[in-house]
């Protein structure tokens, strides 16, 4: 593994926007030109906040008391635009309902016990289910969209030539379902991703891979990707920056470990950055001074707006 020393050295003071992210039931922002941490929401619910592509919107929803509740927040007012109940709950599996651009659509693993298969569903801000990807073909584990509301998801496929296949793929038309296959993974399913975000142009998509986070093109069968940050920790919930140039994520406590610290760093031109838990890319937590932990990894995620 290869580090870039000059690149995660470089004062972080430079950047600009606001990065947000979830922390004990509550969201907070942190402007990263003056340093400032604000709280500027109590979640409804356990989990998220999880951001749309635009940055306008962000979702929580109730797992695990009542998991079939969402809330539909405007990020700039950070108050609930709409909320809706699921008639197809999920499946304990799914790690919250991701939110497509301009707030209306969303993506969630079904439970079965809902009378479907593990499908991927989507459906409208009413908790309508529009389109169905079928578990039973697929089982789905994460799932992001992009800026264009191209979903995309990992997961095994279980039938047909590719059967036993673990791939990070994509569906650019929801009528017919067709996918696009961009990489598969010689993993166990337990190392299959489950966190996904894609960049703002829909040029690459970063990933965490065995504790790992990695980064490539979202082009089909794409040969380009590459591990790009690692650490003694488990790395998680990735996001780029709105110029693609910074990646921030969640180092996890532990392997097992929900809840982590914030870094940022600047993706390496070559080779991987191994990142450290108390190096210059760690930012500082709601608490710093008794070292308090930033973000939930597990079930949360960070989203950076300009």
């Amino acid at each position: 593994m290869m580090d870039d020393p000059e690149r995660i050295d470089e004062p972080l003071s430079a950047l600009t926007g606001t990065l947000h992210y979830g922390f004990a039931g509550d969201l907070f922002a942190y402007d990263l030109s003056s340093g400032a941490i604000d709280m500027v929401a109590e979640q409804k619910g356990r989990q998220g906040p999880f951001f749309s592509p635009d940055g306008a919107f962000f979702t929580t929803n109730n797992w695990p008391g009542s998991n079939d509740g969402v809330a539909i927040w405007g990020l700039n007012s950070y108050t609930i635009q709409k909320e809706f109940t699921l008639f197809n709950t999920l499946t304990s599996e799914d790690l919250g309902v991701r939110i497509a651009p301009g707030g209306t659509l969303f993506s969630g693993i079904l439970n079965p016990s809902s009378g479907f298969s593990e499908d991927l569903a989507v459906f409208d801000d009413d908790g309508r289910v529009l389109y169905r990807l079928d578990g039973d073909a697929i089982r789905f584990k994460g799932h992001t969209w992009d800026n264009l509301q191209n979903l995309y998801f990992t997961g095994e496929i279980e039938a047909g030539n590719l059967s036993g296949t673990k791939v990070l793929a994509k569906v650019t038309d929801l009528e017919t379902s067709a996918i696009t296959v961009i990489r598969t993974f010689d993993a166990e399913f337990g190392d299959v991703p489950d966190a996904l975000s894609v960049s703002p142009d829909g040029s690459q998509i970063a990933y965490n891979y065995k504790s790992d986070i990695w980064i490539g093109a979202t082009s089909a069968d794409a040969t380009d990707h590459r591990e790009c940050f690692g650490a003694v920790q488990s790395l998680s919930a990735p996001v780029f920056s709105p110029d693609a140039d910074y990646i921030a994520l969640v180092m996890l406590n532990s392997n097992t470990s929900l809840r982590g610290d914030l870094h940022v760093a600047r993706i390496p031109a070559a080779g991987s950055t191994t990142l450290t838990p108390e190096g210059p890319s760690k930012l500082p937590g709601p608490n710093s001074s008794l070292n308090s932990t930033w973000a939930t990894g597990g079930d949360g995620s960070v989203g950076w707006i300009r």
